[in-house]
């Protein structure tokens, strides 16, 4: 349907003093998007994970427009933590931004789920650039009057709206995916629009009509990617005249007060008749803030050593992190360290005890009062060399610490859990799980066994822990894993009495031991790769499916294992949820 006709879309408007970002940048349209605006007087800001194209953008630009003041920053639509980091470097560095320019669109890319589990073509084409645009928000809304043009397609009158399929691997065909994305880009400014009114933030979508371009530079079929380059070749319009209708959009005094509108050869124009639809756009709208909401994280035993890397690399990836110890101190140590490697200020600390099992109860307590979602839960424990007692809940020190406390803080967050889901627990164990002894009966009893052979005990009771869990929550949305993190450079004995033995046994982690940031890379592995997803259940050792024992996949051992916990740290009729299991 056709509207308003602007007839061209040229503009000779002076940006001086203007802030520009421009998406997409290094090449193709966006290349003399950004080149047009620097001529035009803009600061633009670009970006791309791949830093020669960004230099060699930033010198194309100089060239055309005379403006040595370029910034160039890495961003990777495929990664949500990529796009929030570009984000706070921006707000810190920038007092302004005039206008903003979503002109990625990228086809392609591997059928498969990137590490914030969406869909690859998605996540590029569509759901980075909302979170980048939702973000950028206030700093665009504090310099109004500002802009946003969203660049999408005609390929969006192709689009499904059956959003729950959209992030399904194997459902539609590359194109298909791009093309849901480019409806979804329409639809997201119908509804920013829709939600932002008033604010002196105009927001425009507009499709650029066929370019010489290389779109489908990424397209593995390479006889059908040259006859599709080919074609754009042939019959594509010159970039730099495709380049116009962004940038008038951008700039352009005619269509102000016309936010929301999509545009197609400077003429307002809707190519799909839900592509206004206000209900899908709300529902989309309040599907893309689910979906890129921060994920969140437990990290246990995370003020030292390994599990002190998996917060730090959970933290850069974008998670916001809990992390709890008795030691006050060591916490606040840990949250300085974290915030010093990634940038995130949000890291929550809070004390809890594994000895006590109450302390375990207060701190769940605590985190489902606080937290509305809880996505991954790293079950880090490990402690060697403490006394050889029982504890005021009757259970063995050593018992309790690397085993009946994890299990008690893992099955009180459960819900939580399966309310964000899809979620996943990571399970630290170890290979000394081969010497663990299934008989439990003696696990609690004083004197029964060398301080590492409690340890070897707990350890085997985290896989068999994780074999039931898997069994009993299958279909839940949540996955379960067990792991063998292998030899560190940690502080591992550090609790033994004997000097000389801590001394000895130290020295050879330090000797032999991998580096801490090496090994914290499985546990982050399962906590966020796609490709265990279905594998839940399993035991991994170096980034494969391991089993060090022959019971520790014994179902009938793992089952009775699972009821003599929930007896032995008193799971509570309320906190019993499998009772309400249908």
């Amino acid at each position: 349907m056709l509207k308003d006709d602007f007839s061209e879309c040229g503009n000779d408007v002076q940006l001086d003093g203007k802030v520009a970002i421009v998406t997409g940048a290094t090449s193709g349209t966006g290349l003399e998007v950004a080149k047009n605006l620097a001529k035009c007087g803009a600061k633009v800001i670009i970006a791309s994970r791949n830093c020669a194209k960004v230099e060699n953008a930033k010198n194309e630009i100089f060239q055309f427009s005379g403006r040595s003041d370029v910034v160039t920053r890495q961003m990777d639509f495929g990664s949500l933590s990529s796009v929030r980091n570009f984000v706070d470097m921006t707000v810190q560095s920038e007092p302004r931004l005039d206008i903003l320019i979503n002109n990625i669109g990228a086809i392609g890319l591997e059928d498969r789920l990137t590490q914030d589990n969406l869909h690859t073509m998605m996540q590029v084409n569509y759901y980075g650039m909302f979170l980048l645009t939702y973000l950028l928000f206030p700093l665009l809304k504090s310099s109004a009057p500002s802009r946003v043009v969203n660049v999408s397609s005609l390929g969006l009158i192709l689009g499904n709206v059956d959003f729950d399929s959209w992030n399904e691997v194997g459902r539609y065909s590359s194109f298909g995916y791009y093309c849901n994305a480019k409806l979804a880009n329409v639809l997201f400014t119908v509804e920013m629009d829709r939600r932002i009114r008033g604010s002196g933030v105009s927001v425009y979508s507009m499709d650029p009509g066929m370019g010489k371009s290389e779109l489908f530079r990424n397209v593995d079929n390479e006889l059908v990617k040259r006859l599709l380059t080919a074609a754009l070749q042939t019959f594509g319009r010159p970039l730099n005249r495709v380049a116009t209708m962004p940038v008038f959009l951008a700039v352009d005094p005619r269509v102000e007060g016309r936010s929301g509108m999509h545009l197609r050869d400077c003429k307002e124009f809707y190519s799909s008749w839900y592509a206004n639809d206000k209900v899908l756009a709300q529902r989309l709208w309040e599907d893309s803030k689910r979906l890129l909401n921060g994920k969140v994280a437990i990290v246990t035993g995370a003020t030292s050593g390994t599990g002190l890397e998996v917060a730090k690399n959970l933290a850069k990836r974008g998670a916001k992190i809990i992390i709890a110890s008795r030691n006050p101190d060591k916490l606040e140590n840990a949250k300085n360290e974290i915030f010093q490697f990634s940038g995130r200020n949000d890291v929550v600390t809070r004390q809890m005890d594994f000895g006590s099992l109450s302390s375990v109860r207060n701190f769940v307590d605590m985190t489902v009062q606080t937290e509305p979602r809880l996505d991954i839960l790293i079950n880090n424990i490990g402690a060697i060399g403490l006394e050889d007692r029982l504890t005021q809940d009757n259970l063995h020190t050593m018992m309790q610490v690397n085993y009946y406390g994890m299990f008690l803080l893992t099955y009180l967050l459960f819900p939580l859990l399966k309310s964000s889901s899809p979620s996943r627990v990571v399970n630290v164990s170890s290979l000394g799980l081969i010497l663990g002894n299934a008989d439990f009966d003696s696990w609690n009893e004083v004197g029964r066994y060398s301080n590492f052979g409690y340890y070897c005990n707990a350890k085997l009771a985290d896989v068999l822990f994780t074999v039931e869990m898997d069994r009993r929550i299958r279909g839940s949305g949540v996955s379960v894993y067990s792991m063998d993190p292998g030899l560190g450079k940690s502080e591992f004995f550090r609790n033994y009495d004997n000097e000389l033995v801590k001394r000895i046994l130290n020295a050879a982690l330090q000797k032999f031991g991998r580096p801490l940031n090496r090994v914290a890379t499985m546990p982050v592995f399962l906590a966020v790769d796609p490709s265990v997803e279905g594998r839940s259940g399993m035991h991994f050792r170096d980034c494969k499916e391991f089993y060090s024992s022959w019971y520790a996949n014994d179902t009938v051992l793992a089952q009775r294992l699972w009821e003599d916990s929930k007896r032995l740290v008193k799971i509570t009729r309320d906190e019993d949820w499998e009772k309400f299991k249908q």
